[in-house]
């Protein structure tokens, strides 16, 4: 893997996921549809109901109707976009468990913790990992010191996560965290854009 490792396997698993949600969005744009027609038509027929108390009222009832009916389709466009994202980040938590025991996540380990330390601007620094990650980072802690000029503590108690590093200062005033749960996490706000953004296109 390389240094772009985790936000490679996420970005295959948004693609590989957005495809299928585009085919179950085409599918409730087309029932929208139907629903706007019936809407419409309901609308109508309710107008001309009422046609002796006035064009204002019939206006107003018409209104009423097709309001109700936008802020059902919003509602339900807004639980898509989140099972969607849902979808993504189950799936991507599966591929990177997958890969997180090959050897190769070893170096994506390094780079995780490297990153950490820069962020906490070095020093005395905690580091917590998952049962596997705690393996690894007793054999990269040494050359990590050697190259930021820490001192590197791995805990033994391993920490409930899928692949990463939490790092923090000794103190624990200041925390990274460096999971796979955290970088997911915070592409979760451009994730939803992306696939809200499906609905804008058609």
């Amino acid at each position: 893997m390389s240094s772009a490792a985790l936000e490679k396997v996420v970005r295959e698993v948004v693609e590989d996921t957005l495809r299928r949600v585009r085919e179950e969005i085409d599918s409730y744009l087309a029932e929208a549809l139907k629903t706007v027609e019936r809407v419409e038509q309901e609308a109508a027929r309710e107008a001309s109901a009422i046609a002796s108390t006035g064009a204002a009222a019939r206006e107003s009832a018409r209104q009423r109707i097709i309001s109700l009916a936008e802020i059902s389709a919003k509602n339900k466009s807004i639980a898509v976009v989140e099972e969607a994202v849902k979808a993504v980040f189950d799936k991507a938590f599966e591929e990177i468990a997958a890969r997180a025991g090959g050897g190769s996540f070893k170096e994506v380990l390094r780079r995780l913790l490297l990153e950490a330390v820069d962020a906490l601007g070095g020093g005395d620094l905690v580091v917590e990992s998952n049962a596997a990650g705690i393996q690894m980072l007793q054999g990269l802690a040494p050359a990590v010191e050697a190259e930021k000029g820490v001192k590197l503590r791995i805990s033994k108690t391993p920490i409930k996560t899928v692949a990463g590093v939490r790092v923090s200062t000794v103190d624990g005033s200041k925390i990274y965290d460096n999971t796979v749960e955290a970088r997911l996490e915070r592409l979760r706000p451009t994730l939803r854009k992306e696939i809200a953004a499906l609905f804008l296109k058609e």
